[in-house]
């Protein structure tokens, strides 16, 4: 948990966790989130691009590195049979229940990039 703490200090994340930056983000998926239904995209889907994309975006100091995104296509793999198997079940929770299953996921994504990221820091130092 160390490196949650360190890259939260650090100045190229602070530089994107500005409200200029998160109001746009959070508001994009917000409107995902309330008007899914009519654009087809279900509660699950929308809720998982959300929480995926507010990591990646936290990290971009590290968009240049190959194995930041390859964590990524990968957490975006996972996601895929995550959907499927929750997309039906995810429909039927309340709004409280897609954003628990948000924070959830992003927290994952988050842990996973972080850990990544800690480890390309640390080769960039030898």
């Amino acid at each position: 948990m160390t490196s949650l703490r360190k890259n939260a200090n650090d100045p190229n994340w602070q530089t994107v966790n500005k409200w200029s930056i998160k109001g746009p983000l959070i508001g994009v998926g917000a409107l995902l989130w309330l008007f899914g239904d009519r654009i087809h995209l279900g509660n699950a889907l929308s809720a998982s691009m959300v929480a995926i994309s507010v990591p990646v975006l936290g990290f971009r100091a590290f968009w240049r590195e190959w194995r930041f995104w390859t964590a990524t296509a990968l957490l975006l793999l996972v996601n895929v049979p995550v959907i499927l198997a929750l997309g039906g079940t995810l429909e039927s929770w309340n709004a409280f229940g897609t954003l628990a299953f948000a924070v959830v996921y992003g927290l994952f994504a988050l842990v996973v990039l972080s850990r990544v990221c800690d480890g390309i820091s640390r080769n960039r130092e030898h």
